[in-house]
């Protein structure tokens, strides 16, 4: 991609933020005719986040726990629109807190079983999933039943929610039963994953359940690339977010001259501030990507911490999990108001011990 491909617009903010976190996140291997698409991509994600969301959201029930159980969570299904294609996703809260919100909030149910449950309340988290080899398999179990997020990931959407949080885990496009396949397939996928990345979070925000003053990214390996260039384009919607094990690192040239730039023009006053966490070992993502990373967003004021683990996890385990599951908890509590979410998840805990 030439620079002057790209003079037309590099004026525009956006498009700076999307071009300087490209520099950390692209494959190296790519071809021009995938950068040049890139572009085009670039400029269409600019009128994205500008336009008024493609409004579609429906949140079901999903019946499959004991509403009364011991750390009981609950489960329901969300449809979304992202490009006309209809994209699914799982919302997981604590039962003491859902059935809280439904009590005292006030519930809408409809015939057709949907509920709209007001838990403007509750602080909200993002997950975004990494990359799956075979789309259609994310978020099921071995004899292929969908269970979202898969058991991959489970522990992880579940150890939020466990600490108070609403997780909201979309699909991306051509995974699981969310439409769009084909798009699974092609050179720059993530960045429509990127789009749908955008068209959910515009959707929660009007879809008048949630706290939008609250909402939070959560990323791993793909997804925390994803989740970066999402914060960065809608930086006053998001209060903060979180990279593990954050993707590829892009040394191409090409970008220099742009990056350096859009460095330049970024508000440093303003803007969510981001928790990176990675393995120094990680055989997966390369450590050097996220201290990368961490250099330039630290330049530009918009890093809040940088945790390195010891093991080569490429999804933590053990201690090293919980420890990253509490310093992202704590610092994203600490900005939406610890006394209180504490003082709900410690209510729901002793609600579930006297079951």
């Amino acid at each position: 991609m030439k620079n002057s491909h790209l003079q037309c617009v590099c004026g525009h903010v956006l498009l700076l933020k999307l071009a300087m976190l490209l520099l950390l996140f692209c494959d190296q291997s790519y071809a021009k005719d995938a950068i040049e698409e890139q572009a085009i991509q670039l400029q269409s994600l600019v009128a994205l986040v500008n336009d008024k969301p493609k409004f579609f959201y429906k949140v079901t029930e999903i019946k499959d726990e004991q509403i009364k159980a011991q750390k009981c969570i609950k489960n329901s299904l969300i449809e979304f629109n992202s490009d006309q294609l209809r994209q699914y996703a799982l919302m997981q809260v604590q039962c003491k807190l859902y059935l809280d919100a439904k009590k005292n909030l006030g519930a809408q149910i409809k015939a057709d079983t949907s509920e709209q449950v007001n838990l403007k309340n509750l602080p909200t988290i993002i997950f975004l999933h990494g990359f799956h080899p075979h789309p259609y398999n994310y978020g099921r179990i071995k004899d292929g039943t969908t269970y979202r997020p898969g058991d991959y990931y489970r522990k992880v959407t579940r150890a939020f929610t466990e600490q108070g949080f609403i997780v909201l885990t979309p699909d991306y496009r051509g995974h699981n039963d969310s439409q769009g396949q084909s798009y699974t397939t092609k050179s720059n996928a993530w960045l429509y994953y990127l789009r749908d990345s955008i068209n959910f979070i515009k959707q929660v925000r009007v879809s008048g359940i949630y706290n939008n003053d609250n909402l939070f990214i959560v990323g791993h390996s793909m997804g925390a690339s994803i989740g970066l260039l999402t914060s960065l384009l809608l930086s006053d919607e998001i209060k903060s977010y979180s990279l593990w094990a954050a993707g590829n690192v892009n040394n191409n040239k090409v970008f220099t001259q742009l990056v350096d730039k859009a460095l330049g023009e970024l508000d440093k006053s303003s803007g969510s501030l981001v928790n990176l966490h990675h393995a120094q070992g990680d055989k997966s993502t390369a450590f050097e990507n996220s201290s990368s990373a961490a250099k330039i967003l630290k330049e530009i004021g918009r890093l809040a911490n940088f945790y390195q683990y010891k093991s080569n996890d490429h999804l933590f385990e053990q201690q090293e999990f919980i420890n990253a599951v509490e310093r992202d908890s704590q610092y994203f509590k600490s900005l939406f108001g610890q006394s209180y979410l504490n003082s709900k998840a410690e209510q729901a805990t002793r609600n579930n011990n006297e079951q």
